[in-house]
């Protein structure tokens, strides 16, 4: 039960935070915007005519996309009719000539944005940013940097808020598809679209990606260092967060509170202030220099052999936080109103040809209704892979293959899940929900104790049974199958990959000469040694961890040479870590 109270757990605080990124969705205001942040998979160059040459060593084009929800003004909607709730509007930035995907990169795009909303939408003032659950976009430095961005942009950033952990793919990632859609049917009019200064024109070609703006970004990683040493004090302390998915910005306070979870009591408050004092390990700056110092940091020629004027880009302005390089091309944004569709007007026709023509497969229809029930192929024949399973799945049903359980129509069959209620209400009443089980669990506590730990001497047995005698070796499919036959009633056997890669350390130790008869992988005490190191500790929990390893030894004196015999440093860190628990808790283990 383990496992499922872990993916529970899981499944809470994802839900929680899609509570509350609805409640900001809901909450804003004609000032007000939500921004979408993520990386795209690394752009690959796309030929019209391919060679196999060109992709040895390539490393792609790094490509950050930002999904801006804003309000449509009371002029906006008495001039259009039917508009939907919100107005969304993409920012595509490629960068140029550096691939990296990390923290620094992610500054100098959010410089940009930051350049293009106060530029596009004058009446926003409060910003919200939401973010996946990646490493990059948890640094304390990039967390800084939102806040001094957006304040140079006379912006206000309200909260920076991440998406639960494997929640699954975003409505930017169909923007993605699309503008990858974009880029191929380019590339197949006949051109290539191999560097990032290609990929912008491409972005941009025909009119452009619907409600996009797409520019080339030079990141200046210079400006970083002058970014850090200038707030040095703040950073070390950023430099302690923790896990967390929501963070709260104060511009009055100057003040950032961190939460684990949304609208969880859970919380750290960090000031953003960078105090003199706090720079000790550096010396006085001469405040007459300090320009001079920075601009000899920032190099401001690095973007000077790259030349777009022959293609239409154009220079359009630089970050004020990281000193960026923006290109782009001037042109109006290809902005099309989000209309709501009537009821009444599906079966109505329509004078404009490009509503009634698909955006796929080019077909038109005479009635919006028409295009609605239409399920596009694509212009190769491709399937439509729902509508195929639904197919597959009823050609089964009919087969008898398997039965649905409707327990709307036939209460009698709820009684099929009895025994799981049960054993749902016994881990509640036992050993599930106390307070504080939705949280997440520390690093390497996350995903609980491995499916393949019960069966690893099971799996030794087999490998060394193929090791005596080739005729019974097993690769790990194999070995799937015999513990199957084994356990006919067990649920919870491990896969192939986990049975590979216990095959993979047998192997390992097999070649330095070691032997592979004991279960390996355990990384701590074995037994009965583990129980003496409690007892000792339960003794006398003030002992020192030198202390506590020689009254160890006085206790098993004629088992040291034994292979499951613990080594000093385990035991003294076991000690060591049962008394920092036992100082944080108060409860002896």
């Amino acid at each position: 039960m383990e496992k499922l109270l872990l993916f529970f757990g899981h499944r809470v605080r994802v839900l929680n935070q899609h509570v509350r990124i609805n409640e900001i969705m809901e909450n804003l205001q004609l000032d007000d915007a939500l921004i979408v942040m993520d990386f795209k998979m690394k752009y690959k160059e796309i030929y019209y005519r391919e060679k196999t040459t060109d992709f040895y060593g390539k490393k792609g084009s790094s490509w950050h996309g930002r999904m801006i929800f804003s309000r449509y003004s009371e002029e906006e909607r008495q001039e259009t009719e039917n508009l939907k709730d919100h107005r969304i509007t993409y920012i595509d930035h490629v960068s140029s000539g550096d691939s990296k995907q990390d923290y620094v990169a992610v500054m100098s795009y959010f410089d940009a944005v930051c350049r293009q909303i106060s530029m596009k939408f004058p009446g926003i003032r409060n910003i919200y940013v939401q973010l996946d659950n990646v490493r990059c976009y948890k640094k304390g430095n990039l967390l800084l940097a939102f806040y001094e961005t957006s304040k140079k942009y006379n912006l206000n950033l309200v909260v920076s808020i991440h998406t639960g952990v494997q929640d699954g793919k975003g409505s930017i990632d169909a923007h993605f598809a699309t503008a990858m859609w974009h880029v191929i049917t380019y590339c197949n009019m006949g051109s290539d679209v191999i560097t990032p200064i290609e990929l912008v024109d491409c972005l941009n070609a025909n009119g452009g990606v619907e409600n996009t703006i797409a520019e080339l970004v030079g990141n200046n990683r210079p400006a970083n260092e002058v970014f850090e040493r200038d707030n040095d004090g703040v950073l070390k302390r950023l430099g302690t967060i923790g896990e967390h998915l929501e963070v709260c910005f104060n511009s009055v306070t100057n003040e950032a509170t961190v939460y684990e979870n949304s609208n969880v009591q859970s919380t750290t408050c960090f000031s953003l202030v960078n105090n003199v004092s706090e720079n000790v390990n550096e010396e006085p700056m001469d405040t007459n220099n300090v320009e001079e110092d920075e601009e000899d940091d920032v190099d401001d020629d690095i973007y000077d052999n790259e030349t777009f004027e022959d293609i239409g880009i154009v220079e359009k302005g630089r970050g004020l936080l990281m000193n960026c390089v923006i290109y782009g091309v001037e042109r109006e944004i290809n902005q099309k109103q989000r209309i709501g569709v009537k009821i009444n007007d599906l079966d109505m026709e329509s004078e404009e040809e490009d509503e009634l023509q698909c955006n796929l497969c080019r077909k038109h229809f005479s009635t919006v209704s028409n295009k609605l029930q239409h399920k596009c192929k694509g212009t190769v024949g491709q399937q439509d892979l729902i509508s195929q399973a639904i197919e597959y799945a009823n050609d089964m049903y009919k087969q008898h293959e398997f039965e649905v359980i409707n327990c709307s129509t036939n209460p009698e069959d709820l009684k099929v899940f009895d025994p799981v209620y049960e054993t749902l209400q016994h881990t509640h009443d036992c050993c599930g929900y106390s307070e504080g089980w939705g949280r997440t669990r520390k690093h390497g506590k996350k995903y609980g104790k491995k499916y393949v730990d019960p069966f690893r001497q099971d799996i030794v047995d087999m490998f060394n049974l193929g090791r005596d005698n080739v005729a019974l070796r097993r690769g790990a499919p194999k070995m799937l199958v015999e513990l199957k036959r084994k356990y006919p009633t067990r649920l919870d056997l491990p896969s192939e990959t986990e049975i590979r890669s216990v095959i993979s350390s047998l192997v390992a130790k097999q070649k330095k000469g070691q032997s592979t008869d004991i279960v390996i992988g355990n990384r701590g005490i074995a037994e009965p040694y583990l129980t003496m190191v409690f007892e000792i500790f339960r003794e006398n929990p003030a002992i020192q961890p030198k202390s506590a390893w020689v009254l160890f030894q006085q206790k098993h004196p004629s088992e040291a040479t034994t292979l499951t015999y613990p080594l000093q440093k385990k035991v003294m860190s076991k000690i060591s870590s049962l008394k920092s628990s036992y100082k944080k808790t108060g409860v002896m283990p």
